[in-house]
């Protein structure tokens, strides 16, 4: 597998190299290169609750111990487990299940686990079995809701959402995990009222240091409001010693105020 560096960015279009800033390129090359060195896979433990469960974790599966920001949804949850409790939650880009599987643990009524890669599907499942869920967590692959069919409206929507604007790497798809361009969060947020009860709350890790002052980004707090979403809570995080996203880590809540059509 070839070697990923800084230089690669510049096989990209001159307008998707401006996307990112320097701290942002220097941020993406230090994840990249975890992944391609197959690092902090296998086992892993996520604390929840004052207690904690594993996770196995495939490689080029999201994987929380290197994108942390999605840990602290789920240490969001244990201090709030009333999110969760007997509601029907969606965990949209599940990855390794890590979201899904903890919402499944604090109660949930029923979990949807939807992710575009195979691989992760396979991974999240492997996950929900191993934790006794398979009963309440309904994992399987989809493009945002493409296959959803007629499965109940979620009361609670989580995006772990690709933080940077950029498009993802050149051969290296799976990048999509963290470079998610700018269309994918809008249309989430074009069909997600679909797909949830009318007075659900919507949940999004945000990762600062992924905000361009000056271009569009993946910003949910901004993205939101050209689809009648509004924060209605935001927690600020340190995610300083855990993985490798650097910085602070907010976690929204929005609500839908009105429909855009």
């Amino acid at each position: 597998m070839e070697k990923w560096t800084s230089k690669n960015f510049y096989t990209l279009p001159s307008e998707l190299i401006n996307m990112l800033n320097s701290e942002q390129r220097k941020q993406i090359e230090s994840q990249v290169e975890a992944y391609e060195k197959k690092e902090k896979t296998g086992r892993i433990k996520i604390p929840l609750a004052g207690k904690e469960f594993e996770l196995e974790v495939d490689p080029f599966v999201a994987n929380p111990a290197i994108m942390n920001a999605g840990v602290k949804v789920v240490e969001y949850f244990g201090l709030k487990p009333e999110i969760v409790k007997s509601k029907i939650v969606t965990d949209m880009g599940t990855g390794s299940g890590m979201i899904g599987v903890a919402s499944g643990l604090l109660g949930a009524q029923k979990i949807f686990m939807p992710d575009i890669d195979g691989h992760a599907v396979i991974n999240a499942r492997k996950n929900v079995e191993a934790l006794g869920l398979s009963d309440v967590c309904d994992v399987f692959k989809s493009d945002l809701f493409n296959n959803f069919g007629n499965r109940p409206k979620a009361d609670v929507q989580v995006f772990n959402h690709p933080f940077f604007a950029d498009a993802p790497i050149k051969d290296k798809e799976w990048t999509r995990i963290m470079l998610g361009g700018t269309d994918l969060i809008g249309k989430y947020f074009e069909q997600v009222h679909r797909f949830s009860t009318d007075n659900a709350v919507y949940i999004f890790p945000w990762l600062t240091l992924a905000d361009n002052k000056h271009d569009l980004d993946n910003n949910p707090a901004k993205r939101g409001l050209e689809y009648g979403f509004e924060v209605v809570n935001v927690i600020e995080q340190d995610l300083t010693g855990h993985g490798l996203q650097k910085g602070k880590c907010k976690i929204y809540e929005l609500k839908l105020t009105r429909k855009v059509i």
